[in-house]
């Protein structure tokens, strides 16, 4: 009954929005922010650095250093696969998604919140004769709508999850199993190396940890693979591009 609920609220509509303000965005900031990995990597560094300096054991030492490798090898992923984790299913860790849906559902609502408080402040002014708060209610009236939008097909989305939990722990445990069993070698190397390392090392490093023969091998597969796979997202974008130059848009 939610989902339908929330489907009807216009979800599935915004998602589609979502989704091609996405593939906007990251066209845009490959395009106008050449150094973005670098600059957001020298950022991440900066935040860790700052948190290790409040940390009291070796075990919060530990912990921040683990999350900033995850936090630059996530946003890697984001930059390279087009796809922001909030709203895409990784299938080696499906319940992450449910983390960001979670977190992202509370900043809009305290979003929410502030254009609660902001509009009748805006309207009380208006009524008074101040018409300069006009484009002002204007704003607010939209990311109001926006910010309420996103809550909906959070809500939506997290419905989905649960109702395909089941399925979704099958599927992602035969994805990682079989990677397990193909790339077994090079899994634990690169495990090792990412796990010693307080910094998310570079493919060198890990090739340099690689002594054995299968573990090379399996390296090099798990790196045409990805080179296929980005391959075919930038044919699936060429494919778009021509549809839209046929349609003359």
């Amino acid at each position: 009954m939610k989902k339908e609920t929330y489907e009807k609220l216009g979800a599935k509509r915004f998602k589609k929005l979502v989704f091609k303000v996405e593939k906007l965005k990251w066209k845009a900031i490959k395009k106008l922010f050449p150094n973005y990995l670098n600059g957001m990597e020298k950022q991440y560094r900066k935040f860790r650095d700052k948190e290790l300096k409040k940390a009291k054991t070796e075990e919060e030492r530990r912990q921040i250093i683990e999350n900033y490798k995850t936090s630059v090898m996530l946003m890697k992923k984001e930059y390279y696969t087009e796809q922001n984790m909030n709203y895409h299913i990784d299938m080696n860790n499906p319940d992450k998604i449910k983390e960001h849906l979670k977190r992202n559902k509370s900043i809009h609502k305290m979003w929410l919140k502030v254009d609660a408080i902001a509009a009748p402040i805006l309207i009380s002014l208006l009524a008074l004769g101040n018409t300069w708060t006009i484009p002002f209610i204007a704003i607010v009236g939209l990311e109001a709508i926006k910010n309420l939008q996103c809550i909906n097909l959070q809500n939506y989305s997290l419905t989905c999850l649960e109702e395909n939990k089941e399925l979704l722990e099958r599927k992602s445990n035969r994805v990682i199993e079989r990677s397990r069993n193909k790339y077994r070698e090079a899994q634990d190397v690169i495990t090792k190396v990412i796990t010693e390392s307080e910094v998310v090392p570079n493919i060198d490093t890990i090739i340099k940890e690689s002594k054995s023969k299968e573990s090379l091998e399996q390296l090099r597969e798990l790196l045409l693979k990805e080179k296929e796979n980005r391959e075919r997202l930038a044919k699936e974008k060429g494919k778009v591009k021509e549809k839209v130059r046929g349609y003359n848009i």
